[in-house]
Parts: structure tokens; C-alpha cells; sequence
């Protein structure tokens, strides 16, 4: 039963096709899967391009690191997929989470410090007002 056909190198049986069936499917889910962390990772990088540094902000950095920690996941995952190697498609889950984490928090991170940037020039402004 477990031997293998000559022809088309599928197990020999009443039903082996829907193994491959399945494996398919999830190497489309995972496809998906790195077409969507591609979109993150442009949308990270045009905020980071796009949006004006605070003054010593270092949290550009961090940014960065996430960007290329992200485009290496998803090297790994690709080879993952294509190769169906499980080891790659390991440190891919790994490695997109912490991009994704780290990105999220660059981001988080720089809107809260153009808050309070604005905020701290608006009471600045209204001081001035005040005592002049």
C-alpha cells in the first residue's frame, strides 16, 4: 500500500490525492499569507520615509530593523513554501511576528511623540499668548 507508483511518483492506494490536495491549499493560504506581510512591510516603510523625525528620534532604528527583519522572513518563508521545509517555515512565524511587533511599536511610538510634541508647542504658544 505504501509503496510508490513508477509513473507518478504518488503513493499507490485508494486515496492519496487528497494529501496533495491539502498541501496545495495550504501552500495558496500561506502565499496569501506572505502577499499580505509584503503590503505591511511597504506601508511601514512609506511611514517611515514619509513621516518628518523628531528631533533625535531614534526610534527610526528600530523601524529599519524591522523592515529588514521582515524582508528576511519573508526570503525564509518563500524558500519555506517552495521547498516545504518546515525548519524555514519556522523561523518565518517567528520572524514576521517580531517584525510586525516591533513595526507596530515604531509606529506607535512616533505618533505618541509627535502628540506630545504638538501638544507641548500648543501650550508653549498659549503661554506666550497669555503672558504677553
Amino acid at each position: 500500500m505504501n509503496q510508490m507508483e513508477a509513473g507518478n511518483g504518488k503513493p499507490e492506494g485508494n486515496n492519496g490525492d487528497s494529501m496533495y490536495t491539502s498541501v496545495a491549499e495550504g501552500k495558496s493560504r500561506l502565499l496569501k499569507l506572505l502577499l499580505a506581510q509584503v503590503i505591511h512591510l511597504l506601508l511601514v516603510a512609506v511611514f517611515l520615509s514619509m513621516s518628518s523625525p523628531v528631533k533625535n528620534d531614534i526610534a527610526y532604528v528600530p523601524g529599519i530593523f524591522a523592515v529588514i527583519l521582515g524582508l528576511i522572513s519573508l526570503i525564509l518563508g518563500e524558500f519555506g513554501r517552495n521547498w516545504s521545509r518546515i525548519s524555514f517555515l519556522k523561523v518565518f512565524l517567528i520572524d514576521s511576528t517580531l517584525s510586525s511587533m516591533i513595526s507596530l511599536a515604531v509606529i506607535a511610538c512616533h505618533i505618541y511623540l509627535q502628540k506630545v510634541q504638538f501638544t507641548s508647542a500648543s501650550v508653549q504658544i498659549e503661554l506666550y499668548k497669555f503672558w504677553k
